[in-house]
């Protein structure tokens, strides 16, 4: 419930007085979210947010980051403080705030953006950090710039923390320009959507303030009058200002660029892909009508709530898709949803929190699995995820990808209403597309990779390797059984696979870890003609081919820019 009194402004503008209050609370929120960010990290990864204004406003060869002394710095309306300044003269000796001469500020703004100082925030989440600078800087100087951003997430990754640092212009923004596709970037997928994530996540670190903090929800469809506006009546200076534009409306073309970026993100991170791309589907359920989660957080700032946990976008993420799920009658999405969110949470609520308190972040995660009604077993049993065996990891997996194509599917359903093919390049089109192929498509003699990364501990300690006759007449079938069988009987119990081919069942095995180092293997020898050691020969070859140095490094995007040919050709002997 709002526990501030709401902002109602007026037709023509809004006095300074309400002006300063609304200010004053989106402040109050951005600080708040980047305690919670600072509380997560590690004492040394914190100094990283700490001095990162400090190290963009100056520049100082000892300190990380330095390029040269032509790389534009200086953040607008920002002064280090004492305690900024301590920190760096800890970091580099020779470094003397004395010394320190103000340069004329070059950039605009910092901000932290995305998950950090959330509910879906884990000790692996990465940083994504937003520089923003003027449009009038050079291609030269942007070029100094950028390789200072390279070598600050080098320092960062030597600290242990994965920070992604994105040079943002606001003009260049509202006019389309953007960066191509990249492993962190969604090309040109995305801009409104991308945009509406911004503004209802963003932390303010140092410099201009977002000037959509000032436009209130009824005004979005004419913000840039209204922005033009209080400029002129000198409510707001341009010059303490960032402004990327207002959305007035998602445009319909966004949702299958933005639908099949997602779907590949979830190739590696399936349960934050899930929650994004439910939402797409949300949007596009209500279009044109659809309201973004953004407006509905500034909205209810204005209403006056202060609650960070009910404006945690996770929880306000889930609660739009709850509405939408819950009246369109379909509670078995919903429970995959709820799943999603208590998976990217990251907090296991059947055992006692590690540090003996709990934190924020699980105390709203109990609330929540306290409306859900979930008891007891129900969290034992996701809890045990790593405990899980292959088959309980590939049904989970099986039920990922379904949801996550049945979601697609309603945004391409949506998209052929319009000529949403131009919401993105067609080389980007065309890669993403081969990426999703290449992650997804089920086909004879492909290998699926159903625990990525080998994510999940599901190595056997025995595995029975034999042949299993399906019909009269048809070729026997190779399989995989938990345990060792003696003797030429078949083993109990159901096969945790099954593959027409010897090396096709042993890579499936080695690929998704079921097999590992010390797995005994057992055969039958009378019944398959197969020794134990002709076995081991041929995973060693596989393991050396799949796994080991002569292993393919995961593919970038060139080589999803052409159709699909053979790479390397391996021979068992």
């Amino acid at each position: 419930m709002p526990t501030l009194a709401a902002i109602t402004p007026a037709d023509e503008g809004i006095d300074r007085k309400e002006l300063r209050r609304l200010l004053t609370r989106f402040r109050a929120i951005s600080a708040a979210r980047l305690e919670r960010v600072r509380g997560m990290l590690a004492p040394r990864q914190r100094q990283f947010l700490d001095l990162l204004p400090l190290l963009l406003h100056i520049d100082h060869p000892a300190l990380p980051g330095y390029v040269s002394q032509h790389t534009p710095c200086g953040i607008s309306g920002y002064t280090p403080s004492a305690t900024e300044l301590a920190q760096a003269r800890r970091l580099a000796l020779s470094f003397s705030p004395q010394r320190l001469s103000v340069p004329e500020p070059r950039l605009h703004a910092v901000y932290l953006m995305g998950s950090s100082g959330t509910l879906g925030h884990s000790d692996g989440s990465d940083l994504d950090i937003w520089i923003c600078y003027p449009e009038e800087l050079g291609s030269e100087e942007l070029a100094l710039l950028a390789r200072k951003a390279v070598l600050l997430q080098q320092w960062a990754h030597g600290i242990g923390l994965e920070a992604h640092l994105f040079l943002m212009n606001g003009e260049k923004f509202k006019r389309g320009q953007r960066d191509a596709l990249t492993g962190e970037n969604c090309g040109t997928a995305q801009h409104y959507l991308l945009l509406d994530e911004f503004y209802r996540t963003a932390i303010l670190l140092a410099g201009r303030l977002p000037a959509w903090w000032l436009i209130p929800p009824r005004h979005e469809q004419h913000y840039d009058e209204y922005c033009s506006h209080l400029v002129r009546k000198r409510y707001a200076g341009r010059a303490g200002l960032v402004d990327f534009g207002g959305i007035a409306e998602l445009p319909a073309g966004e949702f299958l660029g933005a639908g099949i970026w997602q779907l590949y993100k979830a190739i590696d991170s399936p349960y934050k892909s899930v929650l994004k791309l439910l939402l797409f589907e949300v949007y596009a359920a209500d279009h044109p009508a659809a309201a973004c989660l953004s407006a509905d957080y500034k909205r209810a700032v204005c209403a006056g709530l202060d609650d960070i946990d009910e404006l945690d976008p996770y929880v306000m993420v889930y609660r739009r898709i709850e509405r939408h799920l819950l009246a369109r009658e379909q509670p078995a999405r919903l429970e995959i949803v709820r799943r999603c969110l208590y998976y990217k949470a990251g907090k296991k609520l059947s055992q006692p929190p590690r540090a003996g308190k709990p934190s924020w972040q699980r105390l709203l995660m109990e609330r929540l699995v306290a409306e859900w009604g979930w008891d007891r077993d129900k969290l034992a049993l996701l809890d045990s995820r790593s405990q899980w065996k292959i088959q309980d990891v590939e049904a989970e997996r099986n039920e990922l990808v379904k949801e996550l194509t049945s979601s697609y599917r309603f945004l391409s359903e949506f998209a052929r209403r319009g000529d949403a093919a131009r919401a993105i390049e067609a080389r980007e089109f065309n890669i993403l597309g081969r990426r999703l192929f290449a992650a997804y498509e089920r086909k004879a003699g492909k290998i699926d990779a159903v625990n990525p990364g080998r994510a999940i501990n599901v190595t056997e300690n025995e595995i029975s390797i034999g042949t299993l006759r399906v019909a009269d007449g048809a070729p026997a079938l190779w399989a995989a059984w938990a345990g060792v069988t003696r003797g030429s009987s078949r083993p109990a119990g159901r096969a945790l696979r099954q593959a027409p081919s010897l090396s096709e069942l042993l890579c499936w095995c080695l690929v998704n870890g079921v097999i590992g180092e010390r797995t005994r293997i057992a055969v039958r020898e009378r019944a398959d003609g197969l020794s134990a050691g002709e076995v081991q020969g041929m995973l060693r070859e596989l393991r050396e081919h799949v796994l080991g140095e002569h292993a393919d490094v995961a593919p970038g995007d060139e080589a999803f820019a052409s159709a699909a040919r053979r790479s390397r050709t391996c021979w068992c002997s």
